[in-house]
């Protein structure tokens, strides 16, 4: 095999007498990388394009994912910026998890993602949802009824998200279930 890779430079060719630009050799700017070390924002959610706002969407409903597997909500509230359903929700979250609750199951998926509508910084989505069966347990373990729900489906949600020069990335601002 090392015979193959080297093979190439046999032939030593004529040199270049010109260098490369810098233009011609600088890689782009490298984004800051946010949200969770181990669960970052995807570059593609990172652009200020309907590709990128839809991206963020489907980023963000992951995140509520994580969310409720770990009741740690510090990268929800930093990806919502005014969205009072994101507070509800992260408030709910915080709650369960200052009774030392857990959550078991409630997975969200995205059924169908329409195109965003981009407008200058912000984007408006529309999202068809499904939510997988959710049981909420207290610290002994006993299930807490009036807290979990069977599975459910939400196909006129939506929303809207907004663009953050200083983040280089969307944020939610606000999102509707129903």
């Amino acid at each position: 095999m090392a015979g193959l890779a080297l093979t190439g430079c046999s032939d030593p060719g004529t040199p270049s007498d010109t260098l490369p630009t810098a233009a011609s050799t600088s890689a782009e700017p490298t984004l800051e990388p946010l949200g969770p070390a181990d669960f970052p924002v995807p570059p593609e959610a990172r652009e200020q394009t309907e590709a990128g706002a839809a991206a963020f969407v489907r980023y963000y409903i992951q995140l509520i994912n994580r969310a409720q597997s770990d009741l740690d909500v510090q990268y929800l509230d930093s990806f919502s910026q005014g969205c009072e359903t994101c507070a509800v929700l992260s408030q709910g979250l915080r709650s369960l998890a200052e009774q030392n609750f857990t959550v078991q199951g409630g997975a969200i998926s995205i059924v169908s993602i329409a195109p965003p509508t981009l407008d200058g910084a912000q984007a408006e989505f529309v999202v068809s949802l499904a939510q997988d069966e959710f049981t909420v347990l207290d610290a002994a373990g006993a299930v807490q009824q009036a807290l979990s729900a069977p599975a459910a489906e939400f196909p006129a949600s939506g929303g809207l998200t907004e663009w953050s020069p200083q983040t280089s990335s969307w944020q939610m601002t606000q999102l509707t279930v129903g």
